[in-house]
């Protein structure tokens, strides 16, 4: 028998939900570990292990297919400022970002807190200003290197907060969202000096905008994550010493679940992500009872809680603020206060009023009742004094409340003082307890603009229950839900999390696996498509989320077994060796629309790997590079590997850089020479060929100035008008040369020349201007960049030709034989003869007749005229050229190389869900279908078909869309069921307001 499991550690108890195969679920609950919260969870499982019928935890982990967890220490480790002494580096001038704040003092603080505005201070910094270290280095919100980062400067800087004793450090560099060189280069510093340190780069916990929010998430992350690797390491250390065998899956406070590793990198995540897994849990059971509008309400031993689900969405926010300081990591909104069943009761010594919370008793010493040094009464103790709780069977059975003394203590700490009775006080403690409850629901729905009478109120955890009623009495809401774990609730919603993301802009990279002999379905195949799409991953960059291939855990098998809806990679973590494991995944994939055609060809003789990469994080020339390096390493005789996608293109045309430069080269030489052979003298030579050097320096010092990248599609713009600029000064050579002969001196031969061409010379130049000029009205940025510089570039010419040339002529030595239109040249007789024929009456006849049927056959032809390129691959490049070939091989086995991508948006969440709207997205792809250029098209409705299938036996009659919204999300929870982060980005957003249509050309 295989289980899953959830465990979910709370401030007092630690819970935990095991589910087998048959569905069945069971529960185990034991006191939280302050001192080791991993021995709680221990605890926890032993218990639930005994109630499966089995000996301990040890044999429980041994079956676990999937262990989920959440916990506070993120939470406790902010609260009580116990986390890693942290450094902070920043962009010179910059050192004072995270203590300013853009002055938000009152963030996070309620009306009454913020009355007095002028009394108020700012929240204590996590990380003190003599800590901050600032470094030399600028990049600009495009991307450009302003000031390169001084490693000199970097490396003091840690080793002076490594003196101070700093055990982390939070680095953000001004626009490294943009580009994120200078951060990598300085973790680079770190790995090597202090390969121990942690530390956070801002760019990849939030590469977001908003300065003091990034420093403060990058601080956040760099103060907690020491703590929260440590712990996470040592629980899946003790995990796996007690036989489980898969790796841990963290709760995130956006509702989704990360492994181990990537928890550790984005510690920020966890924060609050302990309520997280209840609202999950939530909507989870309010899809199953058919509520949409759920008020979540959380009652532990510490805290009361109250999230909100509206419409089947989970609330989130986006901008939480946590202790007053902004931050940029998503969570789900959940508000909170200091009213669960161990807070304290205290009469106020000021004003002789009963008060409740917000300080708690904790798991340890816990409360008076729970009898383990407890002396001050709480919630829970008021709830057993007033016969809420049976004090012979609490957690279960296996805990007696000691009744006597908890009377006992409301009596003399509370009743006496108010001249009441130990139930009066109890019942004084429970009406307050509701009220501040019912005071935060409010503030959830009404402040909001939210009528919770529309609102089913789901009461979970462990003293919820206990309150429900009396504050939903208050709220006027009718209806209760309390689902039969409610105690665990956390730990239940752990088992039935999602993963949610965005859209984000990025290139693709498709990479075809193709066998020689045979098909793909043998051990060394599969092992080159595993160590290729591995290599894929560590190429930076790379969105991890979205790649695609056979060999990655997100592309699952989804099938019904006995025990119920089973999810599993289809060749992951091992490639499979023997002939029935080869064969069961030849079944796996042909029997899954979404992977046969798609990244395995229908012959079965070719894989297909796609990868997606952050453009603002691409280097076209290293990627290009790593992946032909790859190629070579694993192809060989058996196997042949193809690559394309844009950033191939662009990689094969920096690979051909070196040859375009050659070129050029040749060509400089070239008319270099043809001027030597034409003028022989420094005059006739140097002078053409300075103008040109002088016009390409400002055109390019002007170009880098407007912030323009140089394309390597357009290099050979510049050498045009360069060589523009060579003919416009050897037409100013020839008359210059004319008034030299007819005055016998070089400044009037200067002065006549500039006067006599000023004019036409100047029309010319600027004619050449306008014509580029046009390309401004252009939609494409491209031709618009060209427009401004190439216009400036040619107006240049202006100054080089017009102006300086007549003056660099006085400088240089006349030459002692003056060319005279090519006179004595060795061109000139048969130049002469061809100029004569063709003045001569036979010569105007034949030349007009030739022109004549030189216009008629071009007309001829213009009418087969097409505008741009439709053979596949890119008239870029040759069409037998190795990326093209590449093109072509993967068009014939796959939907295509090239994608066009349609986004469907609706106006509200969950538009996605409706039969008519699938319905109208799968017209539009047969109607795509039909055109021959388009290989394939992919959306929701393909896996919604499929899954609908496979909950039907895989019977092929029911590939049906579901009648309803509410069949269609269930549906689609079956598949997020087993999901990973990003799985669901090729189809849809988090929210099901947009769906990604795209279809391969």
């Amino acid at each position: 028998m295989n289980y899953v499991v959830g465990v979910d550690i709370g401030g007092t108890f630690t819970d935990c939900v095991v589910v087998d195969e048959g569905g069945k679920v069971t529960i185990g609950k034991s006191l939280s570990t302050p001192a080791d919260f991993a021995q709680g969870a221990l605890n926890a499982a032993d218990d639930a292990a005994q109630n499966v019928g089995l000996k301990n935890a040890d044999e429980l982990l041994s079956t676990t297919q999937l262990f989920f967890h959440a916990c506070t220490i993120g939470d406790n480790t902010l609260i009580t400022r116990a986390g890693a002494r942290t450094g902070l580096i920043l962009t010179k001038g910059f050192g004072d970002t995270l203590h300013m704040m853009r002055g938000k003092i009152a963030e996070g603080l309620t009306e009454n807190e913020i009355a007095h505005r002028s009394a108020l201070d700012k929240p204590e910094p996590f990380v003190p200003r003599k800590l901050v270290e600032e470094v030399p280095e600028r990049i600009d919100y495009k991307g450009t290197e302003l000031i390169r980062l001084d490693v000199k400067a970097a490396e003091q800087a840690i080793d002076r907060l490594v003196s101070k004793g700093v055990e982390s450090i939070a680095v953000c560099f001004l626009w490294s969202i943009i580009n994120d060189d200078h951060e990598r280069q300085l973790a680079e510093l770190l790995k090597k000096k202090y390969p121990k340190l942690f530390f956070t780069l801002s760019s990849a916990v939030a590469p977001y905008l908003g300065e003091y929010e990034r420093s403060a998430t990058t601080v956040f992350n760099a103060y907690i994550g020491p703590k929260i690797s440590s712990y996470l390491k040592n629980l899946q250390r003790v995990l796996n010493s007690k036989g489980l065998k898969r790796e841990p899956l963290i709760m995130q406070a956006y509702g989704g679940v990360l492994g181990i590793e990537a928890t550790c990198k984005n510690a920020v995540g966890i924060i609050e992500s302990g309520p997280a897994a209840g609202v999950v849990g939530t909507r989870f059971l309010g899809e199953h009872i058919g509520e949409k509008n759920i008020l979540a309400t959380d009652m532990g031993g510490t805290t009361f809680k109250v999230s909100v689900v509206r419409d089947g969405v989970i609330e989130r926010d986006y901008k939480p603020v946590i202790l007053r300081h902004s931050i940029l990591s998503t969570k789900i909104w959940v508000e909170s206060i200091g009213a669960g069943g161990g807070s304290i009761a205290w009469i106020d010594p000021d004003t002789g009023l009963l008060k409740v919370g917000p300080q708690g008793a904790g798991a340890s010493p816990g409360p008076v009742c729970y009898d383990l040094g407890g002396i001050e009464p709480t919630v829970s103790d008021a709830d057993l004094v007033l016969g809420y709780l049976n004090e012979n069977y609490f957690l279960g059975g296996r805990m007696k409340l000691n009744k006597a003394k908890t009377i006992e203590a409301v009596r003399e700490k509370i009743g006496k003082l108010l001249k009441m009775t130990e139930v009066e006080a109890a019942g004084g403690i429970y009406r307050i307890a509701n009220s501040h409850m019912s005071d935060l629901i409010r503030k959830a729905t009404v402040e909001k603009g939210h009528d919770p009478r529309n609102f089913v109120l789901l009461a979970f955890g462990g003293a919820a229950p206990v309150h429900a009623s009396r504050y939903a009495a208050e709220l006027g809401i009718r209806q209760v839900v309390i689902p039969l774990t409610a105690s665990v609730h956390g730990a239940t919603g752990l088992i039935s999390s999602d993963v949610v993301y965005e859209y984000g802009k990025s290139d693709h990279v498709v990479v075809p696996v193709e066998a020689t002999d045979g098909d793909i379905f043998n051990p060394a195949v599969l092992e080159k498509v595993k160590k290729l799409t591995e290599t894929i991953e560590r190429i930076p960059g790379a969105n991890n989320y979205q790649i695609f291939s056979i060999a990655r855990q997100k592309v699952k098998d989804v099938r019904a077994t006995a025990w119920g809806i089973e999810v599993q990679p289809v060749m992951w973590p091992d490639v499979p060796r023997s002939p029935e494991e080869i064969e069961r995944l030849r079944n796996i994939v042909y029997a899954n629309p979404t992977i046969v055609g798609r990244l395995v060809s229908e012959d079965g003789k070719a894989a297909l790997i796609t990868a997606a990469f952050h453009e603002e994080r691409l280097d076209y020339g290293a990627l290009f590079q790593r992946i032909q390096q790859a190629i070579k390493e694993t192809e060989d005789g058996k196997t042949r590997i193809f690559a394309a996608g844009e950033p191939i293109l662009y990689g094969w045309i920096y690979h051909h850089l070196r040859e375009i430069g050659l070129i050029i080269a040749l060509t400089c030489f070239s008319i270099l020479a043809l001027l030597v052979l034409y003028y022989r003298n420094l005059n006739g030579v140097l002078i053409p060929a300075l103008s040109a050097v002088i016009t390409f320096i400002w055109g390019t010092g002007f170009t880098t100035l407007l912030g323009y990248n140089f394309e390597p599609l357009i290099l050979v713009v510049p050498f045009l008008i360069a060589a523009r600029t060579i003919s416009h000064s050897i037409q100013f050579r020839e008359r210059f040369f004319e008034e030299l002969e007819r005055f016998g001196n070089k400044e009037k031969a200067a002065i006549e020349s500039a006067t006599g061409l000023m004019m036409p010379g100047s029309v010319s130049i600027v004619t050449d201007a306008i014509g580029l000029t046009v390309l401004l009205v252009a939609p494409m940025p491209i031709l618009t960049k060209l427009a401004i510089a190439g216009s400036f570039w040619v107006l240049t010419n202006l100054v080089t030709v017009v102006i300086l040339d007549p003056i660099l002529c006085c400088y240089f030595p006349a030459p002692r034989h003056l060319p005279r239109g090519g006179e004595g040249h060795w061109l000139e007789v048969p130049l002469r003869r061809l100029g004569g024929f063709c003045v001569s009456r036979l010569g105007r006849v034949l030349v007009t007749a030739c022109f004549a049927g030189i216009v008629v056959w071009s007309v001829y032809w213009y009418q087969f005229l097409t505008v741009g390129d439709s053979r596949p691959g890119s008239p870029l490049l040759w069409p037998d050229s190795n990326y093209n070939q590449s093109v072509r091989h993967i068009n014939e086995r796959f939907q295509g190389t090239d994608h066009l991508y349609v986004i469907v948006k609706g106006q509200a969440e969950n538009t996605m869900k409706s039969p008519q709207v699938l319905e109208t997205i799968e017209a539009f792809q047969r109607y795509m279908m039909r055109s021959p250029h388009v290989g394939g098209t992919d959306s929701l409705v393909d896996l919604t078909r499929q899954i609908n299938t496979v909950l039907h036996n895989s019977d092929p009659r029911w590939s049906l869309l579901p009648r309803s919204a509410d069949e269609v999300g269930g549906i689609v929870m079956v598949a997020e069921h087993g999901s990973e982060p990003g799985d669901f980005d090729r189809w849809v957003n988090y929210n099901f307001q947009a769906v990604h249509c795209p279809s391969g050309l």
